[in-house]
């Protein structure tokens, strides 16, 4: 019956001391905590290249940035791009990444995840791009036009005697010049 009731205070001050932990790990920041919380994950074209852009909260216990990208109807993604967390656990941080190798007319599927200091990673998206086919750029094709010379051949050209010939006259107009006046001033 002792050893029941030494059995029973240990397992008392196991969860007490496991109490006790948590809260002291949680008063010095030592319990892990959700890594970054993304407020917004959006990629949009702007010719020639889809930007990509997230912004976070709050970035605690969080490495980096992972960005996936595929093919739409490919079976997996490719790491396009890492960044490490450039906020803390107070701020967050605005990220952006500029994609050029892309293939006109395409489907591009974007997937962001989120590595914490524990190793585990939160997705988020995927987000959907269409690069516009390409269009034909128009393009310059000079072409000969004969030019022609002239020639020293006397070209005639009508009078008419009876027509009077109005000449006209010019017509001036007045301009006005300001002169100061001068006021008298009272002494």
């Amino acid at each position: 019956m002792a050893t029941v009731g030494i059995a029973y205070r240990r397992a008392w001050l196991a969860v007490g001391v496991g109490i006790l932990w948590l809260l002291l790990g949680a008063w010095h920041g030592h319990v892990s905590r959700a890594a970054a919380r993304v407020t917004e994950f959006v990629a949009f074209w702007d010719a020639p290249r889809v930007i990509v852009r997230w912004t976070t909260e709050a970035e605690p216990d969080t490495l980096g940035f992972r960005l996936l990208r595929r093919e739409q109807g490919a079976a997996s993604y490719q790491e396009v791009y890492y960044i490490s967390a450039q906020g803390d656990s107070n701020r967050g941080a605005r990220y952006t990444y500029e994609d050029t190798a892309l293939r006109a007319g395409a489907t591009y599927e974007y997937l962001l995840l989120v590595l914490d200091i524990a190793g585990q990673e939160t997705p988020y998206g995927p987000v959907t791009v269409t690069v516009p086919a390409a269009t034909p750029t128009p393009t310059f094709t000079p072409t000969w036009t004969p030019i022609l010379a002239p020639t020293n051949t006397p070209t005639w050209t009508p009078t008419r005697p009876w027509l009077p010939t109005v000449t006209p006259t010019p017509v001036q107009t007045p301009t006005w010049t300001p002169t100061p006046t001068v006021t008298p001033t009272p002494t």
